[in-house]
């Protein structure tokens, strides 16, 4: 005794236009996918910070290194 499938059984050409209809469904999600991803992309790229101008991180980082901080020297004024 045969086991039956599932649902009905589709004919070849109910097949390929199940397959046509399956394809462009994924085409269109992957789509919207790409063009939410750009989305983001574009934001983020708007928002970052410029680059550096062509010069090297290195010089970058030696120029932003800390300054030492002098403290003020405090004189008295004495009256004659």
């Amino acid at each position: 005794m045969k086991r039956k499938g599932f649902g009905p059984q589709l004919g070849p050409q109910q097949q390929l236009i199940l397959t046509l209809v399956l394809i462009v469904l994924v085409a269109v999600s992957l789509l919207y996918c790409l063009g939410f991803a750009s989305l983001l992309l574009r934001n983020a790229w708007q928002n970052a910070p410029l680059p550096w101008n062509g010069a090297s991180p290195t010089a970058e980082i030696m120029d932003l290194a800390p300054v030492p901080e002098i403290e003020p020297i405090v004189t008295e004024v004495v009256p004659h």
